[in-house]
């Protein structure tokens, strides 16, 4: 296993190949995002469309309990928390 720190809105390249020209075999490559999220200006914004609304709440209470989509902000699970900050957001996300 590997992990490693990436930097926010920063492309990355991952190649994966063997270390000799007669080595092959299979294996898994699992990109996960972890504790912390990227985000704008608006992190309650979860669908982007820089206005926190119904379409977002939807989005929060699908992936209550669980990490992902939701978790605005970045403790590892969508709870109450995020809810609230969700909550005071609502509305056109500030330019």
């Amino acid at each position: 296993a590997m992990t490693v720190a990436v930097e926010c809105g920063t492309p990355y390249l991952v190649r994966i190949g063997s270390y000799s020209a007669s080595a092959f075999g299979t294996g898994i490559l699992t990109v996960a995002p972890g504790a912390v999220q990227c985000s704008g200006p608006c992190p309650a914004d979860l669908n982007h469309d820089l206005l926190v609304d119904g379409a977002d709440l939807a989005m929060t209470l699908a992936n209550w309990g669980n990490p992902g989509n939701g978790d605005i902000n970045g403790d590892g699970v969508v709870s109450g928390t995020d809810l609230g900050l969700l909550l005071s957001s609502w509305g056109q996300c500030p330019r």
